[in-house]
């Protein structure tokens, strides 16, 4: 059976790689935006990859028209960074799916030759850590059942991990989480991967940030001057194709127009 870390290192070029779009808390990820802004507990980022290489939606909005240094996560503009594939060791923790993923970006996890070794890879040194995360996840089928015997909540913090209904048996757990209830075929949530970082990225580190256009998104003079400094590219995935969205489409095609200037970019670039 194949690493679960090498076969992200060793993707292959035709096709993504376990794309994630679950926002998790991270209190002081906002640095890889801009300095300054309100450092809040509730903000989220995501991480997911393509083509080997991690990629950030930040779920929320800038509002500078409020106040220059503050964050209106009353409605959300997604923005990428797509960074370097080393900055993978930001990661502590890593978690081979998540629900939310699985249900939001189900079109995407179409790759059947991937196959996870490891039900989770930890930081040693921040694994046995206080702060360490329980990890919470839900069952998205019909019945929408929380995950494990109706419990949507489980504890990854130790061996065997702690869930309800007293399964003890990792394989046992394995299968019961790849396996609907209802008819015992396989789970597409155990190709989607969840990233807990707990640290800032540096800014060497991002290649292209993918914004919506400044018309929807502004840029202050703070965020320029990093961008320029460390030679990173900006790339608009709304710039051309935004007056022709339908008006109740909504936030979605956000979302959509985000990935399709990604896999765009990543093909232009040779990157596949």
């Amino acid at each position: 059976m194949v690493d679960f870390l090498d076969i992200i290192y060793n993707c292959p070029s035709s096709k993504p790689l376990l794309p994630l779009a679950h926002t998790t808390k991270s209190d002081n990820l906002d640095s890889i935006v801009m300095s300054g802004l309100k450092k809040d507990s509730n903000k989220g980022v995501g991480l997911f990859f393509y083509y080997g290489l991690p990629f950030f939606i930040i779920n929320e909005r800038v509002d500078f028209k409020k106040n220059p240094c503050s964050v209106d996560i009353s409605f959300s503009k997604p923005m990428g960074l797509l960074v370097k594939s080393d900055a993978i060791k930001y990661a502590k923790k890593i978690y081979p799916f998540d629900s939310g993923g699985y249900k939001k970006f189900r079109h995407l996890l179409n790759d059947d030759s991937i196959i996870l070794q490891n039900f989770e890879i930890k930081n040693e040194e921040y694994f046995f850590n206080k702060e360490v995360p329980s990890k919470i996840v839900t069952r998205y089928f019909s019945n929408n059942k929380g995950y494990v015997n109706g419990n949507s909540t489980a504890n990854f913090n130790t061996y065997p991990y702690i869930c309800s209904g007293n399964i003890d048996n990792r394989d046992q757990l394995l299968d019961r989480l790849y396996k609907s209830e209802e008819n015992e075929q396989a789970d597409w949530r155990k190709r989607a991967i969840e990233v807990l970082i707990h640290q800032d990225i540096d800014f060497e580190y991002i290649e292209v940030i993918i914004l919506s256009s400044p018309i929807h998104l502004p840029i202050n003079d703070d965020f320029n001057r990093k961008i320029s400094k460390f030679n990173v590219k900006i790339i608009y995935y709304d710039e051309d194709e935004y007056d022709s969205v339908p008006k109740d489409f909504g936030p979605k095609n956000d979302y959509i127009l985000l990935h399709e200037k990604v896999k765009n970019y990543l093909s232009i670039s040779k990157k596949l």
